[in-house]
C-alpha cells in the first residue's frame, strides 16, 4: 500500500499528464489560429518527451510525436529539410483534380472505412459488445483472414492498468535442491540491477515475459513459453544469447522451474545497500518444474 504522500504524488502526476493532453487536443480544434496549433503540437511533443524520460513505451511515444507534426504548416519546416523530404511540390504529385488523385482518395476512404469496421470485432471482445448486430458475417470472414497479420486490434496500449509489478523468475537445478537464477538483459530480476534506458526499443523476450503474469499454465497462448524453457534445458545458444547471465555455462541444468514474485522499488534503507528493487513477497511456483526425457520436455507435476 502506498503512503498518502505517494498517493497524492501519483494523483498529481496523472492529473498533470491528462491536463497537458487535453489542452493539446482542444488547441488542435482551433487550427485556424496557426500559433495555437503550433503551441499545441509543441506541448504534446513536450509531454511525450517527458514520458520517454520516465518510462519505456517503445515506439508508441515516437509515433505520438510524429502525428502532431502533420498539423504544422509547411513554413514551420526548415527549407533544407523540406527540399530533402519532398523535392517536388505536393500539387504535382497528389492533385485532387487528377484522375490519380481521385482514385487514391476513394481507395483511402475505402481502406479507412474497412479498418474502422473490422476493428470493432476485437474491440467487442474487450468491451463485451456484440458486433454481430451491426456487422455482416462477411466482415468476420475478412477479419479471420487478416487476424494472423496482427494489423487489426482495439488500439489500446493496455486493456487495464495494473498497480503492481510481478516478475517471472527462471531458475535451474541439477538436484532439485540448489537453484540458480537466470538473468535477463532488461527486465527486473537481480534486486541490485539498475534498469536500462531502451527508448524506442521493445526487447521482445523481456517485454513478452512481463505479460506472462496475466496468463497461466493451461493457456494455449503460452506455447512459446514451453519452447523457451525447452531451449534452456537443451542449451540452445540462440535462446541463451537473449539472456544476460547463464549460471550453467558448462552444461544445461537437468531441471527448470519458474517462480512469480512481487517487485517494488527499494526503500531508502535498501538503496544504501545498493538495491534498486525489493521483493515484496516470497516467490511462488508459477509453472510446473520441467525436465528432459528422451530429449523431449516433460512436467514434474508431483513436485
Amino acid at each position: 500500500k502506498m503512503s498518502s504522500n505517494k498517493s497524492r504524488g501519483v494523483t498529481f502526476s496523472v492529473l498533470a499528464g491528462l491536463s497537458a493532453a487535453l489542452a493539446s487536443v482542444f488547441g488542435k480544434l482551433k487550427q485556424w489560429y496557426q500559433r495555437r496549433v503550433r503551441g499545441s503540437c509543441l506541448g504534446l511533443i513536450g509531454l511525450q518527451v517527458a514520458i520517454l524520460a520516465t518510462g519505456n513505451y517503445g515506439f508508441f511515444n515516437i509515433l505520438s510525436i510524429l502525428l502532431p507534426l502533420l498539423l504544422l504548416d509547411d513554413k514551420f519546416v526548415p527549407q533544407f529539410l523540406a527540399n530533402a523530404i519532398l523535392p517536388l511540390k505536393p500539387e504535382y504529385i497528389f492533385s485532387t483534380a487528377s484522375i490519380f488523385g481521385l482514385v487514391l482518395a476513394v481507395l483511402s476512404l475505402a481502406l479507412f472505412s474497412a479498418t474502422i469496421a473490422l476493428s470493432l470485432i476485437p474491440l467487442a471482445k474487450v468491451t463485451k459488445f456484440s458486433a454481430k448486430t451491426i456487422l455482416p458475417s462477411t466482415a468476420y470472414k475478412m477479419y479471420a483472414l487478416l487476424a494472423p497479420f496482427g494489423i487489426l486490434n482495439y488500439y489500446g496500449l493496455f486493456a487495464r492498468m495494473t498497480t503492481g509489478r510481478k516478475e517471472i523468475l527462471i531458475q535451474g537445478s541439477n538436484d532439485l535442491k540448489e537453484w540458480k537464477e537466470y538473468e535477463f538483459i532488461y527486465k527486473a530480476g537481480d534486486v541490485k540491477k539498475t534498469p536500462y534506458f531502451v527508448i524506442g526499443h521493445l526487447p521482445r523476450l523481456d517485454w513478452r515475459m512481463w505479460f506472462c503474469q496475466f496468463e497461466y499454465f493451461s493457456n494455449e497462448s503460452l506455447n512459446w513459453f514451453d519452447s523457451f524453457l525447452e531451449g534452456l534445458l537443451k542449451g540452445n545458444n540462440d535462446i541463451l544469447d537473449l539472456l544476460e547471465k547463464n549460471p550453467f555455462k558448462e552444461s544445461p541444468p537437468r531441471f527448470i522451474k519458474c517462480m512469480k514474485c512481487d517487485y517494488v522499488f527499494a526503500s531508502p534503507e535498501e538503496k544504501k545497500e545498493g538495491n534498486f528493487w525489493s521483493r515484496a513477497s516470497e516467490p511462488k511456483l508459477y509453472w510446473p518444474i520441467v525436465t528432459l526425457k528422451n530429449n523431449q520436455m516433460c512436467y514434474l507435476l508431483s513436485k
